[in-house]
């Protein structure tokens, strides 16, 4: 994905996450998703901060891209500068919203996307971010709940 990274100096405040990031067929990775239709209504798109918590307090623009070119293959309208998760920073988010509202996440398991993913990365985020011991453990256990 280093081809497509955009440098920025500002931070990107909201951008494409969750179970709609990880249906982005990013260039040379591994689909983690395989629901690409999600991607053809950017009204149903989740985004950072409005669908699911924002995470940028913690980890910045770590693993955000400038997706305007993939996500106009699916959605013409897409506007410029749009950006969205990696698929780390995209499970990351995930896992970070649910066990914060204390549920468990959904239509996602680790089993299914281990493959698309490097675990020991987001495992590391949650490590070194500033968060709750508690919070930190339940989002490790979505990691174990499937090994």
């Amino acid at each position: 994905m280093d081809t497509i990274r955009r440098e920025r100096d500002e931070l990107t405040t909201t951008y494409v996450t969750g179970l709609t990031a990880l249906n982005i067929p990013w260039p040379d990775c591994h689909m983690a998703d395989w629901h690409s239709q999600v991607l053809t209504d950017p009204k149903y798109w989740l985004w950072s901060g409005r669908h699911l918590t924002a995470t940028n307090h913690l980890l910045g623009n770590e693993d955000v891209y400038d997706a305007t070119e993939i996500l106009r293959r699916y959605a013409l309208d897409t506007p410029d500068n749009t950006f969205a998760a990696g698929y780390d920073r995209a499970v990351f988010d995930l896992i970070h919203h649910f066990t914060q509202k204390g549920k468990p996440v959904p239509n996602i398991q680790y089993k299914d996307i281990d493959d698309a993913i490097d675990a020991e990365r987001i495992k590391r985020w949650i490590e070194v971010v500033d968060l709750p011991a508690a919070q930190k453990a339940a989002m490790l256990d979505w990691f174990r709940h499937c090994e």
